[in-house]
């Protein structure tokens, strides 16, 4: 840990991060909680909208980018964009994320099988692999993904088999990816949320609907802490990944739910 102080150690003055999925919910988040701590920060979204409104609320130093995380190419060429105009990466949160179909197995397309797991698993490897080959030549890097509970636990709610297996997917990266890279200096962890109030999946945690609102009655019943979490509500623990506070955390993987795995 760098600096003289504890309060320093979580100061990112200087430094590089580039947050995908940070036009909404807790990609922007993170985003927000980067720039606080003096960071240069690059937002990332396939909604170029989305990410311009993030960036224009980060002020000077923050930088737009339309990418699709599925391609290739265009996570390349976003990475690229950092390098040229914001400088090396320092911190990476792999976030870009969807929620995907929900339902009966029986009834689960392949579809919609790919097209969640293409976002939250392949998506999720394309950019820990930007961001690890240009911090490994530095020695220094922290990469963040963001996982879910549903990375250690079933889905009892909304049968959403594609998310839950690509959100056990990006676990298995996370520490597998800690162990490899960890000899180069780069750190690697996972954030679990819960049910954390977003608009994935078509903003059903704040719909009004009766089925909704029952909905989440029955998840807040079993939260110890009592309520459903707000985006926010990550920017502590986000912060302390991406800082010097937590260069002697890898491959750790830290719920951020109110209690709710523990249940």
């Amino acid at each position: 840990m760098s600096g003289s102080d504890v309060l320093s150690s979580f100061r990112l003055d200087g430094r590089v991060a580039v947050v995908t999925g940070a036009g909404s919910g807790i990609g922007r988040a993170c985003a927000e909680a980067c720039a606080e701590a003096g960071a240069a920060v690059a937002c990332v979204d396939v909604d170029e909208a989305r990410a311009r409104a993030t960036a224009a609320s980060l002020g000077d130093g923050a930088l737009a980018i339309h990418a699709d995380v599925t391609s290739e190419a265009e996570v390349e060429a976003a990475f690229a964009q950092v390098d040229a105009e914001l400088g090396p990466v320092d911190v990476c949160f792999a976030n870009a994320g969807i929620a995907g179909a929900g339902g009966a197995l029986e009834e689960y397309s392949f579809d919609d099988w790919q097209e969640v797991t293409g976002v939250d698993l392949d998506g999720v490897f394309l950019t820990v692999r930007a961001a690890a080959r240009r911090m490994a030549p530095r020695g220094y890097g922290k990469i963040v993904i963001t996982g879910s509970v549903y990375s250690v636990r079933g889905d009892a709610f909304f049968g959403a088999y594609g998310y839950a297996a690509a959100k056990g997917g990006v676990l298995s990266l996370a520490r597998t990816a800690a162990i490899h890279l960890g000899p180069q200096g780069i750190r690697v962890n996972a954030i679990l949320p819960g049910y954390i109030r977003t608009d994935i999946g078509g903003g059903h945690l704040f719909s009004e609907e009766p089925e909704a609102v029952g909905l989440r009655r029955s998840i807040a019943d079993r939260v110890p802490l009592g309520a459903l979490g707000e985006a926010s509500d990550v920017k502590g623990l986000a912060l302390f990944l991406a800082a010097p506070a937590s260069d002697y955390v890898t491959g750790a993987a830290i719920p951020i739910d109110g209690g709710w795995i523990v249940t």
